[in-house]
Formats: structure tokens, C-alpha cells, sequence
């Protein structure tokens, strides 16, 4: 589930592969789209222009609100579960099952790292709301990584290439 920047909508998505748009306002179903494929987290732009969906292993880039695609981006060779946008936009970090989280420059859409700490799954990716920090969990919770932008010289620590 997420908001749009402006407040006014929520969008969930659900374990049937559907993309719900609920209107804040008057409290109702303001559009259903029934994706073809595995169906996550989804992230506003912060302008709200843009929708991203994870949908397997890609981070489909639809403008909002009429979800015509722009962009799908293939960022994982299995399903990416949750993805996060930095505070500047300029990063999307997208967590997949293989237990590994990637980060993606927003203007390209290009890798520019991938990292692998934990052993299952990951759940959950989120930037410090100053974007100086990840932190990634799996789905017990127990696990939970916190990667500083700070601790090298590279804006992520350089574990493994995409």
C-alpha cells in the first residue's frame, strides 16, 4: 500500500494481482487493474507522476493516473517484493527474493549496485528519511540490515555487482 504525494488516492495491491486506487476523499474504488503477472509494493514519484510496481522481477514505470506504462525495468531474476524511493527521488532500492536489495538511478533506470546480506527473502527496503541509510529486513523480521551511505567512498558499500 501507498500514498500518493498529494494525499488524495491510495493504491494496494494484493495477493490476486490486483492494483486497487482508492479515493482518500470519498472513500471509494476509484479504478481496479488486474496485473498479468506477480503484483508487490508499488511507489509514487515524489512529484506523483509516476506509479512504480514491482511485478516479478521488474519495477514497472506507469504515469499516473492513467497507468500507461512508460518504463518496465528488469531488476531481479526472480520476484521483487519491496522496493523505496530516496528522499531526492534520484534512487529506487527494489528488495527480491533472491535475498538480495539493488539500487537503481532513477534518470536511466541503471544498476548501480546490488546488495546481499541476509539468507531469505527480502521483505522490506527502506531509506532514513535523509536517504543516508537502507535498511532491509526478511519476512520474520529478525534480520534487519542497515547499510550507511557514509561508511565508503562509493555511495554503497561495493558487495556485489549487478
Amino acid at each position: 500500500m501507498t500514498w500518493s504525494p498529494d494525499g488524495q488516492t491510495v493504491v494496494v495491491s494484493n495477493r490476486s494481482d490486483l492494483i486497487t486506487h482508492i479515493d482518500v476523499r470519498s472513500q471509494r474504488v476509484t479504478r481496479t487493474v488486474r496485473s498479468q503477472h506477480e503484483c508487490n509494493e508499488a511507489a509514487f514519484s515524489h512529484d506523483g507522476a509516476l506509479l512504480m510496481t514491482a511485478l516479478d522481477g521488474t519495477v514497472s514505470v506507469a504515469r499516473w493516473p492513467s497507468m500507461e506504462e512508460v518504463s518496465r525495468v528488469g531488476v531481479s531474476p526472480v520476484a521483487t517484493i519491496a522496493m523505496d524511493l530516496d528522499p531526492r527521488g534520484r534512487y529506487l532500492a527494489a528488495g527480491s527474493n533472491d535475498a538480495t536489495v539493488s539500487l537503481w538511478e532513477t534518470q536511466e533506470f541503471t544498476c548501480v549496485r546490488s546488495v546481499g546480506h541476509h539468507d531469505d527473502p527480502l521483505r522490506t527496503c527502506r531509506f532514513s528519511h535523509d536517504g543516508q541509510f537502507l535498511a532491509t529486513s526478511v519476512g520474520d523480521g529478525t534480520g534487519i540490515i542497515i547499510v550507511s551511505r557514509n561508511s565508503l567512498r562509493h555511495p554503497w558499500p561495493p558487495l556485489e555487482s549487478c
